[in-house]
């Protein structure tokens, strides 16, 4: 599919057909109690593995890389390592339970010879509250609203180079088909929110890092820049992350980092979240569809232009952003910075699928002397970025 209009053309395109093979394996394990492990034993998993016995699944097992985690029991279920699973149960089904890395656990089993590997995607399309996930939630309803393929077309005339048309094409059929060729076609191995084909960090930079999470962004960064920045400042709203973060800071003796222990929003005031001590780590929403975990507390939220407002001796240069779900109500307490400063953008755009073309709109609109550009960092549905330079 080489057009927007060409993609768009089979929005109505039955996902299901892309499973045959996994559509057959799933009935069978049901029907016959084939033995299944599910991968790995984290919060997925673990939420969806009551509710899948009830419903007649033989789980046997779960299997993780962790090896802290090998030996434990989670629920009744003895955690093995993959090797030790694939002999202990002689080839058993697997049942992936992560989005983000789908790909490679299933690829890492294959190499060892189970032959019945049950990804993500599918598991999503068939128990979609079972295996939760904010990327792949509505995808089908969205691409179905013929309201949207005008946004989408809008979204796509105002990509500045090829690559990010590429991009937005391929994510997009991606979506439409759950196809992973797509997403290899158009990984990226460039640094991450720092893409010199897309503009070249300086030496004074001030630098926002909204979802700091535990300073891997900021370790990206000082690698390329050696601590030649003006000022990094890292919103992180997860207790466990920004300690994580503020230990990498003194150990690796960065300077000219401020750490913030909060969200960002439209306006100040409070939000309930979601504390994990994850990446995945949240700001709940009223409509939230998660109910994994019970790790759910309040945290403070900052409007970021009241607070850059303080701030008189710097313009802000560079604003990243990669807050699960919270970038737009984030823009929208940013607006003034981003009219008056014109800082560079790089905001993660996949979310929600409506991402991937309201969020070049909607910068677009604060600001139209912004050139949009797009580009994805990984095999999976995750990490595409949105800038605006």
């Amino acid at each position: 599919m080489n057009s927007i209009n060409e993609v768009l053309n089979y929005a109505k395109y039955d996902v299901r057909s892309s499973f045959k093979e996994e559509e057959v394996q799933f009935v069978n394990a049901l029907t016959a109690k084939s033995q299944i492990v599910i991968s790995p034993a984290a919060r997925i998993g673990t939420y969806a593995l009551s509710k899948l016995r009830h419903m007649g699944f033989n789980i046997v097992g779960f299997i993780d890389s962790d090896i802290s985690k090998v030996g434990s029991i989670i629920k009744g279920i003895e955690v093995y390592s993959k090797e030790n699973a694939f002999l202990k149960f002689k080839d058993p089904i697997v049942f992936i339970a992560s989005a983000v890395y789908d790909s490679i656990i299933r690829e890492e089993l294959i190499k060892i010879g189970y032959s019945k590997t049950i990804p993500f995607p599918f598991l999503n399309l068939k128990l979609p509250e079972l295996f939760i996930s904010r990327e792949y939630y509505g995808i089908q309803n969205v691409l179905n609203d013929n309201n949207e393929h005008n946004n989408i077309k809008l979204a796509y005339s105002l990509l500045h180079d090829s690559e990010s048309k590429n991009v937005f094409i391929n994510k997009l059929s991606y979506y439409i088909n759950y196809k992973k060729i797509h997403l290899d076609s158009i990984k990226s191995s460039r640094p991450i929110y720092f893409d010199e084909t897309v503009y070249k960090l300086t030496d004074k930079e001030v630098i926002v890092d909204a979802g700091a999470y535990n300073g891997d962004t900021l370790k990206s960064f000082v690698n390329i820049k050696y601590n030649k920045y003006n000022k990094y400042i890292a919103f992180e709203p997860d207790t466990s992350n920004i300690n994580e973060l503020n230990t990498l800071i003194k150990n690796k003796n960065y300077k000219n980092v401020v750490t913030i222990c909060s969200g960002l929003g439209s306006a100040n005031g409070t939000a309930k979240f979601l504390n994990a001590g994850t990446g995945d780590s949240h700001i709940v929403v009223d409509d939230e569809i998660n109910p994994t975990t019970p790790y759910y507390t309040t945290i403070n939220i900052i409007k970021l232009d009241d607070y850059l407002e303080s701030l008189k001796d710097f313009n802000v240069t560079l604003i990243k952003m990669d807050i699960e779900g919270a970038e737009y109500d984030a823009i929208k307490g940013s607006i003034n910075i981003i009219t008056n400063q014109t800082p560079k953008l790089a905001i993660s755009a996949y979310h929600s699928i409506k991402d991937l073309w309201q969020i070049p709109l909607y910068l677009s609109s604060i600001n139209p002397n912004y050139k949009i550009y797009l580009r994805h960092y990984t095999r999976e549905i995750d990490d595409t970025v949105c800038y605006a330079i």
